[in-house]
């Protein structure tokens, strides 16, 4: 949320009396970090471009590529093993596209996503999380003609 506007976000670790992490926090840091690898480092070199959805979503740029970056989403496998949740997947309508997109993808798996855009609006047919991963937040990258 901190660079939908631009911002960093500065993340204090109270130590251990030995001077260490505590373990709680060293596994914290573990999933910040595989977020960070699935999403291509895009987290530092994208930048807000005006982009704006409905809902908390919102878009980054970096050239000639976009980054949606997607809440909400629930788990898809099998009816036994997950349980509904979040608000599914669907569409996500994004307004303000500069450009006209040429694909759509997951940064996690690169997955294809299907997509429409009508003038500066983008409505991308997100998927859900597959059963076992979730990273709160999903990115799906765009790239432009």
């Amino acid at each position: 949320a901190c660079r939908k506007v631009g911002a960093n976000y500065l993340l204090n670790v109270g130590l251990t009396g030995a001077g260490k992490v505590p373990l709680i926090q060293e596994a914290y840091f573990d999933g910040i970090g595989d977020w960070i690898r699935a999403t291509g480092n895009v987290i530092y070199t994208a930048k807000p471009c005006g982009i704006s959805e409905d809902d908390k979503n919102f878009a980054l740029a970096d050239g000639k590529r976009l980054f949606f970056f997607v809440h909400n989403l629930s788990l898809i496998g099998n009816e036994n093993v997950t349980v509904s949740g979040g608000y599914a997947f669907g569409n996500r309508n994004f307004h303000g596209v500069k450009g006209k997109i040429r694909c759509v993808h997951w940064t996690d798996n690169g997955e294809a996503l299907s997509f429409s855009q009508d003038g500066e609006t983008v409505s991308i047919h997100c998927t859900g999380y597959p059963y076992g991963r979730n990273l709160v937040v999903r990115v799906a990258e765009a790239e432009l003609e």
